[in-house]
């Protein structure tokens, strides 16, 4: 669903920005390269800015189902490591941890990694 709200929020500004360059366009064809009165002056400002409301209503709710709809980014990384490691017991504290540390992450006492641990 991320990748599609991404790719309708792309689409949505194109075809709007699109939209409104037809509309202006179209504009200045009718009035034959002489200035607009005030009514149509008035008239073209709010075509632009009802352009911008459709494109901005669509917008803010694709870019709420973007954001709620992403991975998260401890979903993304899974090293290797973390995987295959057995946890070590610490001697000093008894919490566990990961990989074969000096001093444990949670005391910060110095370890003895023995042998049969680190082949392990």
């Amino acid at each position: 669903m991320h990748k599609i709200s991404k790719i309708g929020m792309l689409g949505w500004t194109v075809l709007c920005f699109l939209g409104s360059c037809s509309g202006m366009f179209r504009v200045a064809q009718q009035t034959d390269g002489r200035d607009l009165n005030g009514a149509e002056a008035v008239g073209v400002g709010i075509g632009l800015f009802m352009w911008l409301i459709i494109w901005a209503v669509p917008m803010v709710v694709l870019g709420i189902v973007a954001l709620v709809t992403r991975p998260r980014a401890t979903m993304l990384r899974t090293a290797p490591e973390d995987l295959t490691t057995k946890p070590i017991l610490c001697q000093h504290c008894g919490k566990y941890y990961a990989g074969s540390a000096r001093f444990c992450p949670n005391c910060g006492k110095p370890q003895e990694v023995s042998t049969s641990a680190a082949t392990s």
